[in-house]
Order: C-alpha cells, then sequence, then structure tokens
C-alpha cells in the first residue's frame, strides 16, 4: 500500500512538472521582431483614447485634440525666429485629467505665464501629455509627433507609475492582435530573462512560482507598488531605454531636456519615506543623462494637497493645483536659465 502510495504521488509530481514544461514552453516562445518602427498603430494618441472612453460626452467643454492626436491647436512645423517652442510629454497628469478647459492643463498655463514675462520671445508650450501613457510610448510619440515641431526644450513630466507596461489600465481594451505586437515592441527592449517572467506572468503555474519569489502587490496605486515597479529591471529598464534615447535624440537636434517628477500625496510618513526614494532614483537617473531636473517631492509633504488635487485624488490636480505647479515650473526655468 505505501509503494503504491509513493508511485501515485510520484505520478501527480511527474504530470504537474509536464505540465508546467508544456504551458511553459507555449507561452515563452516569442517571435521574432524585425525593424519594429516608432510609428507603430500600437501606441495610442489622445484621439484614440477619447474615441474608447467617450470622453466628449463627459466634459462640458469637449477636448481639443488637433491633426496629430493631442490635446491641442495646431501648430506649424516651421517656427519663426522670434518663438521658442516647448514639448511637454507625460500622462494623464500633463494630459490634464477631469479638467474641463484645455487652457487649465499644465502646459498652456505655463505657456500663458511664458508670454506674459517676456515682450520679445513667443512662447509655444505643445501639450503632448496621453492618458495613461508610459515613457516608452511618451519616447514613440515624440520621435512620431514631435521631432517634427522643431523643440527649443523637451520637458518630460514624469509619474511614478511611469515604468509600468503590462499592467496599464488600457491595456485589456487592445484587441488581440495589437496586445501581442504591443508587448513585443516593449519585449525587445529587454534582456531576454524579461520576456520569461512576463509570459509566465499569463500562465496559472507561472503565476504560483511568481508568487513565491516576488510579492504580490495588489493596489496599483499604492506606494509599494511604485516602488515595486521601480526596482523590477523588466520594468525600470524601460524608463532607463526612454531616458538614454532622449539624450541621444537632445544630442543629435540640439534641444534641452527637462525632468519634472511629480508626486503621489500622502499623508503617512512611512510612505513618504517610500517615495522619496523613488524620487531619488528619477532624478539620479536623469542627472545622469545631464538632464534638468524638478522634484516636486515635497509637494506631496504638504498637508494641503487636498485643495490642489482633484477630489483628494492622491495624483491628478485640479486648476488650483496646475496653477501651483505652473508657477514652481516657470520660477524654475528662469532661475536656471534655461530659456536664455
Amino acid at each position: 500500500m505505501n509503494k503504491i502510495y509513493k508511485k501515485s504521488l510520484l505520478l501527480i509530481f511527474s504530470l504537474i512538472i509536464i505540465v508546467i514544461i508544456i504551458e511553459s514552453s507555449f507561452y515563452v516562445y516569442k517571435p521574432k521582431i524585425s525593424n519594429l518602427k516608432p510609428n507603430s498603430h500600437t501606441f495610442h494618441s489622445t484621439t484614440d483614447i477619447m474615441q474608447m472612453f467617450e470622453f466628449n460626452s463627459l466634459m462640458t467643454d469637449p477636448f481639443i485634440t488637433n491633426s496629430d492626436g493631442f490635446r491641442d491647436y495646431e501648430y506649424t512645423k516651421i517656427k519663426d525666429s522670434n518663438i521658442y517652442r516647448i514639448i511637454m510629454l507625460g500622462d494623464s497628469v500633463v494630459f490634464g485629467y477631469n479638467l474641463e478647459n484645455l487652457s487649465q492643463t499644465i502646459p498652456k498655463k505655463l505657456e500663458y505665464k511664458l508670454l506674459n514675462s517676456s515682450n520679445e520671445t513667443t512662447y509655444e508650450v505643445l501639450n503632448m501629455g496621453v492618458y495613461t501613457y508610459n515613457s516608452v510610448q511618451e519616447l514613440h510619440f515624440f520621435i512620431n509627433k514631435g521631432l517634427k515641431y522643431d523643440p527649443d526644450l523637451l520637458i518630460i513630466g514624469y509619474f511614478l507609475n511611469d515604468p509600468e507596461w503590462v499592467e496599464s489600465s488600457l491595456y485589456p481594451y487592445l484587441a488581440p492582435t495589437k496586445r501581442k505586437i504591443y508587448e513585443q515592441n516593449l519585449l525587445a527592449l529587454l534582456p531576454k530573462h524579461c520576456s520569461l517572467e512576463h509570459n509566465m506572468k499569463k500562465s496559472f503555474f507561472g503565476k504560483l512560482i511568481l508568487s513565491i519569489f516576488k510579492k504580490n502587490i495588489l493596489r496599483f496605486d499604492s506606494p509599494n507598488y511604485f516602488s515595486y515597479i521601480t526596482n523590477d529591471p523588466c520594468q525600470f529598464g524601460l524608463v532607463e531605454h526612454s531616458f538614454n534615447s532622449f539624450k541621444q535624440l537632445s544630442d543629435t537636434y540640439g534641444f534641452n531636456v527637462l525632468v519634472v517628477i511629480f508626486p503621489y500625496f500622502t499623508e503617512s510618513s512611512s510612505e513618504l519615506a517610500e517615495l522619496q526614494i523613488i524620487h531619488y532614483k528619477i532624478t539620479n537617473l536623469s542627472l545622469n543623462n545631464n538632464f534638468y531636473v524638478l522634484d516636486l517631492y515635497n509637494l506631496s509633504k504638504e498637508n494641503y494637497y487636498g485643495e490642489i488635487t482633484i477630489n483628494r485624488d492622491r495624483t491628478h490636480y485640479n486648476n488650483f493645483g496646475t496653477e501651483v505647479v505652473s508657477n514652481i515650473m516657470l520660477e524654475y526655468l528662469q532661475k536656471n536659465n534655461i530659456l536664455s
């Protein structure tokens, strides 16, 4: 009886191993990628998102999108000699989530303040923030849409969830074909083990194995989640790739780069300490690429965040909040003579 019991256990164990091998081999398989271009249709525009979520029906003043698909007016590709042009990239914070008017967004408020600060120079600040974008998508959007506007300054609005890509809120809405291409685009930039880990997440046994070695982060908008994706080489590697690419583009086309690090608002001292480490890491990465850095971490330590965010949203600014941020940005630009 004891022998039968042992044989049964051995058989069950062997079957489990076989299932894991078969399942893993299916998911680990990765089609060869050749010449994937930055203008891949998988990198959606603001117009695509508006159609997806029907944002216009939620707003009293419909979002303005131009022919290049970002939330702004039309601009000429060729600029006059007296124009200083700034492009601001980012996600929903830059885009102006839940702000009804374009004039309320951070880029347009900065533009307004710059115009009032000079009689000789015409400043343009193009709002190229796109809802849910990560760092790689911002890079590709800039290459495909932004470079032709010949910017003098690129501002990268960085939020702490920018390393994420698999957990993107738009990811479930992508058609299977687009989702696969989207995955391949990102995995092509990373070490091979990242492809293995990503594909394991799709498998039941893979998830089980990963859960043993990695902490399961349930809240995607929490400081421990931001810390997790920032310390994960397979996700933060995308940020490093993007920043290195922005550096190369900056050297080639002769524009400056400013990274503005937006905070996550919390009253917890332990969470603030955890978030500060993330801010330090982004700051160091930016400085290593010779970028200017404006870290807004101190805003998260202020107790008045309920006054500058939307309904005490821990991420997005209301009209007063964008006023505060744009004032800080203007002061930084002038103090560091970036616009000269």
